[in-house]
């Protein structure tokens, strides 16, 4: 009987990994991604696409959300945006649980992700969002629940090319890195 009893709560607790909580990923109530470079909103020819990332915390570490990068400017200059919903998977949050969320965008010339991209090409335009958090909508409920829109939360925010001090200075920390590292 205890082994039943263990096996029925270990099945009730696996099934709350699966959970996960819905948003509908767009900016169009919200501001637009701005070009540092040109001064207007980003178009399609800038190439820029967003992602979004989330976290349980404000202050956690911030996790890519799979399947919700979005080209910049499709829909209107400045814009983007989806119908479907996202899932923000059970390893970032709860199901309908708050979400601590940003927006990272980079140009997709550069890589798959905004790490790549920043990897890649230091010079390349990318910007952040400011953090915004919201509750998310919970798919395991009967019926589930509503998908929460984005639109009036995404915060407007530039790209821009990071100043020559800041790449010079990461430059001398990855090398300080690589000495530290041969000491050893």
């Amino acid at each position: 009987m205890k082994k039943l009893t263990l096996i029925a709560a270990s099945l009730i607790a696996a099934l709350n990994i699966y959970a996960q909580g819905t948003v509908v990923f767009d900016n169009f109530g919200g501001g637009v991604v701005h070009n540092d470079r040109t001064g207007a909103d980003v178009t399609v020819a800038d190439g820029i696409v967003v992602q979004l990332y989330a976290s349980m915390t404000a202050n956690g570490t911030f996790i890519a959300v799979p399947d919700s990068i979005l080209q910049v400017g499709e829909l209107g200059d400045g814009f983007f945006g989806r119908e479907a919903q996202v899932l923000i998977p059970a390893s970032i949050i709860g199901a309908g649980g708050r979400a601590f969320m940003e927006v990272r965008a980079w140009e997709s010339a550069f890589g798959a992700t905004f790490e790549e991209a920043v990897a890649a090409r230091p010079d390349s335009l990318r910007g952040i969002s400011g953090r915004f958090d919201t509750v998310t909508g919970n798919p395991t409920t009967a019926p589930p629940g509503t998908p929460v829109p984005l639109s009036n939360l995404v915060p407007g925010f530039s790209v821009n090319v990071p100043e020559p001090s800041v790449i010079a200075l990461g430059l001398i920390g990855a090398g300080a890195l690589l000495v530290l590292r041969r000491r050893k």
